[in-house]
């Protein structure tokens, strides 16, 4: 435990210096479509519609594209490079490092407690049946 937290350390370390251009992106539900919902470790399903073309976009406004996940980091990059998306990242972690944004099906913008609790009593996202 203690060398992973290590790891964590200094991948922090290392963004903070670009954190200004770094854009943490989720993967399932925006990168891949998740339109399986959890299959296991290894994601099984298309890249989302229109990813490839706006990825692109990102890279030549000069952001430092990073995916955020909970997955494991190889399966991830293995997906990535199955699909040709890997040359747009320069990393896949689950460490929440410093950014400039970070883009998620599943976020939240959080302004005060009371309309959050509101918000999360009755939150149904767009897996749910």
């Amino acid at each position: 435990m203690k060398a992973r937290m290590i790891n964590e350390r200094e991948e922090i370390n290392e963004a903070v210096k670009t954190k200004d251009v770094n854009l943490c992106i989720d993967f399932d539900g925006v990168i891949h479509s998740y339109t399986s919902g959890w299959t296991g470790e290894v994601p099984e399903d298309e890249p989302m519609p229109g990813v490839e073309e706006a990825l692109q976009k990102l890279v030549d406004q000069g952001w430092k594209l990073i995916v955020f996940t909970t997955r494991d980091a190889d399966h991830v990059w293995n997906w990535l490079g199955n699909y040709g998306l890997h040359h747009f990242f320069s990393d896949v972690t689950s460490t929440k490092i410093p950014a400039k944004l970070y883009i998620d099906d599943r976020g939240y913008h959080f302004e005060n407690w009371e309309d959050t609790v509101e918000f999360v009593e009755n939150f149904k996202d767009r897996y749910d049946e």
